[in-house]
């Protein structure tokens, strides 16, 4: 395809412009990627992926993706930001109690292509573990001790609610009595 070529949105979903450097974008940020970098300090550059309110970039060098602009200024503001997005959207997968059934978390994935991890330890602690499924899951596999840690407080609530006999936390892991 020669020529540019504007990046078709229908319903909200984003398609691949033609052209992978994003020149056709007029949104918040100018620039190749407003000169934002990575959490490794490499530059982002755009994927070619734009809707009307934002672009995906990505890292070269370690893979990580963004949304350009950002939905928040500061890490200060995920727990509100996460609390407020979470506590609109219904879990999926549920059963009739609530609890999705069956091994859902894309841990499993992994255990798939690495099967030592499928064998239970000791102790587990989930980094955003969310409404908890994984936890759940890992306890159910025989893990003797899981915990899990989010900065959603809605999710937090909702994964001691469905899951009660198991620890989460939706503060720092300084604050807590896990191992650090």
């Amino acid at each position: 395809m020669t020529g540019h070529q504007e990046p078709h949105v229908t319903n909200g979903t984003a398609t691949a412009a033609s052209n992978p450097s994003d020149a056709g974008w007029r949104g918040p940020v100018s620039g190749a990627a407003g000169g934002r970098h990575c959490w490794c300090g490499e530059p982002l550059a755009p994927t070619g992926v734009v809707t009307p309110t934002f672009r995906l970039l990505r890292c070269a060098a370690c893979g990580t993706h963004a949304i350009d602009p950002p939905p928040i200024d500061s890490d200060a503001q995920s727990g509100d930001f996460y609390t407020a997005y979470y506590s609109s959207h219904a879990p999926a997968h549920a059963g009739a109690n609530g609890v999705p059934r069956g091994r859902w978390s894309r841990y499993w994935r992994v255990v798939q292509k690495v099967p030592d991890l499928d064998r239970a330890g000791q102790q587990a602690i989930d980094f955003g573990s969310g409404e908890g499924r994984l936890c759940f899951e890992l306890s159910e596999a025989g893990w003797q001790d899981v915990a899990g840690l989010d900065v959603s407080r809605a999710r937090v609530a909702r994964a001691r609610q469905l899951y009660p006999s198991l620890r989460f936390f939706d503060c720092a892991i300084e604050e807590t009595p896990l191992p650090h």
